[in-house]
């Protein structure tokens, strides 16, 4: 995976953010086209000593806690309980993360319809080391690889799990899905916590392919501003219908 593509509608008013700012926005999971997208289930029973397990690599997380292993467990000791409530916390939690979703392929003509709004709209090429600059504590700034799930199945995941497990879990659910978007080729970049515009290096944006519906005329505007905002160095690129083909071919522009 030598580059990764960002397809885009070109269409409202944040249209020019890629150019004029060197930004990316990160969506939150609940606004994908697909309501089974980052959500998997969870079981739902959990035995006693699961249920204290956790409570008690929480208290190791948080030292200063008021409470003893014994009044949590008074309190949220029940499955009902611990269930009722761990379904609230990762809910509020998957509303503050942001996920920037790619493609190896620039030349889905799926992808084109569905997400560059009917071959009108913009692919970025981009390096895959893109947001390096702009690490964090939740945002690792590496490309990771979306996963299919073989016959539509998968094991339930688990509320019990702490630490780097429970982390490491979070983040396979964002990178599960079914197989009938296996299409997509896709790569993601996640923000636990973090949902919004991201900045990106601008050296990274390698290619601008436009849509083979896109006019001329926005093609030199698109050109124009690149030249005036640092990204003089981008290449360009159009997509053409193969003739006799449902296929795509990129020239040069």
């Amino acid at each position: 995976m030598n580059t990764l593509y960002r397809y885009t509608p070109h269409t409202n008013e944040h249209r020019d953010e890629v150019i004029l700012n060197a930004q990316l926005w990160f969506t939150k999971p609940e606004n994908f086209n697909d309501p089974l997208d980052s959500r998997l289930d969870y079981r739902q029973e959990y035995s006693q000593a699961e249920i204290k397990y956790f409570w008690g690599g929480f208290l190791q997380s948080k030292p200063d806690h008021p409470q003893t292993i014994d009044e949590i467990m008074q309190r949220w000791g029940s499955n009902e309980r611990f269930v009722d409530q761990q379904n609230l916390i990762f809910n509020q939690f998957r509303s503050q993360m942001g996920v920037c979703c790619f493609s190896v392929s620039p030349y889905n003509i799926l992808m084109w319809s569905h997400y560059a709004n009917n071959h009108k709209g913009i692919v970025y090429e981009f390096e895959p080391d893109l947001f390096l600059g702009s690490t964090t504590a939740s945002f690792k700034g590496h490309p990771l690889k979306v996963d299919y799930a073989e016959n539509n199945e998968y094991e339930l995941l688990s509320y019990a799990l702490v630490g780097k497990p429970k982390q490491e879990q979070f983040v396979t659910e964002q990178l599960t899905k079914a197989t009938d978007w296996a299409y997509e080729q896709e790569y993601r970049f996640i923000d636990l916590n973090g949902n919004g515009n991201k900045t990106f290096k601008k050296e990274s944006l390698k290619t601008i392919i436009v849509g083979a519906k896109t006019p001329e005329s926005e093609i030199a505007r698109i050109q124009n501003l690149c030249r005036q905002n640092g990204f003089g160095h981008v290449a360009f690129k159009q997509a053409k219908f193969k003739t006799g083909k449902f296929e795509i071919e990129l020239v040069n522009i």
